[in-house]
């Protein structure tokens, strides 16, 4: 057992109890070059536990928790960012299971709308920026650094600008988020000063029907943005050229994967069947609730337990998790 891969090691100890006993858990140890993809955590209720689904295997691995009802906001370098309640929110390193807590946030905080979640790995540093639109219409950023150990609130100058609820992004040193119909805003501090600039302010954006969810994910030097259709029944790709200030259509990832989310990720995909494709958080009950991804090629959504292909995902019997990200972890399974 030793010698075999850690799925099989698993499915060994799903077979009975006698099997069980003869294969104790893996554990986990750090490992930055361990995973190379992100897995899709989620949180059940019913179970008490959070589910941890690598999407290159389509195995789920379930852990224990004494969480009661977190709500995924985000994740950053193998941490969550969870809220509980309307004021609470903590640090959650799942695998190891270390939690920090954070002070209560102020009382018109809605865990409903984008973050940004960042971590300093050299000065251990952490940091979380919400960026949200208050009933008057006015755009305002509430941040927690680790720093000053406390809230600080920001209004940011008068811009119409409806912040789109999924991710933001942190590129160039910059707070980066879409509104709901593509718009890039981007967030710049200079000292103490919060100052709020939309860069395609004069780019008319036009999609074939109303937009559904949108996306930032960025890599290197790259900015793209995710922009999807009711139900998914279109998906397009969009990078962003900071010279013109304006979205230019992508019609091919090439080596690239993404996995969106409230947290997205973009990587250099080393097996062909992942290059060129799109993961979502989108299950589809007819080929065995595997999640399915959308592909450049075809433009269609495919799932590796099936053959067959969607043109959305639309359907009773398909469901959409919610409540998750993404998530990169830096660990590598061990008997030791």
């Amino acid at each position: 057992m030793r010698s075999i891969s850690s799925i099989d090691y698993w499915n060994i100890r799903a077979v009975c109890r006698r099997w069980r006993s003869l294969a104790p858990p893996l554990r986990w140890i750090p490992d930055s070059e361990a995973i190379r993809y992100p897995w899709l955590v989620s949180f059940q209720i019913e179970d008490g536990i959070f589910n941890f689904y690598d999407p290159t295997s389509d195995f789920t691995y379930e852990m224990n928790t004494e969480a009661s009802n977190p709500g995924i906001l985000s994740s950053c370098e193998g941490w969550l960012l969870l809220a509980e309640g309307e004021r609470s929110i903590y640090m959650l390193e799942p695998f190891k299971k270390i939690a920090i807590d954070l002070p209560l946030v102020p009382e018109y905080f809605d865990n409903l709308n984008g973050h940004v979640f960042a971590i300093d790995k050299t000065t251990t540093c952490y940091h979380f920026t919400r960026i949200y639109c208050t009933s008057s219409g006015k755009l305002r950023n509430l941040e927690f650094s680790s720093k000053r150990a406390a809230w600080a609130q920001y209004s940011t100058n008068d811009i119409s600008f409806l912040s789109s609820w999924n991710n933001l992004v942190i590129f160039r040193g910059c707070i980066h988020c879409l509104d709901q119909v593509g718009r890039l805003g981007c967030l710049r501090t200079v000292g103490n000063t919060r100052k709020w600039v939309v860069l395609n302010q004069s780019q008319q954006l036009s999609f074939p029907s109303k937009v559904w969810q949108n996306f930032l994910v960025s890599l290197k030097d790259k900015l793209m943005s995710v922009i999807v259709g009711i139900s998914g029944g279109w998906v397009h790709v969009l990078e962003f050229d900071f010279s013109s200030r304006e979205w230019e259509q992508v019609d091919s990832l090439e080596n690239l994967v993404l996995f969106v989310g409230r947290t997205s990720f973009a990587v250099e995909a080393e097996e062909e069947r992942l290059r060129n494709k799109i993961f979502f958080p989108v299950f589809k009950k007819a080929d065995g609730n595997s999640i399915i991804f959308y592909s450049l090629d075809s433009g269609r959504f495919h799932s590796f337990s099936s053959e067959n292909s969607y043109a959305d995902f639309h359907g009773t019997e398909d469901f959409i998790l919610s409540n998750c990200t993404w998530i990169q972890p830096g660990l590598i399974s061990t008997f030791r």
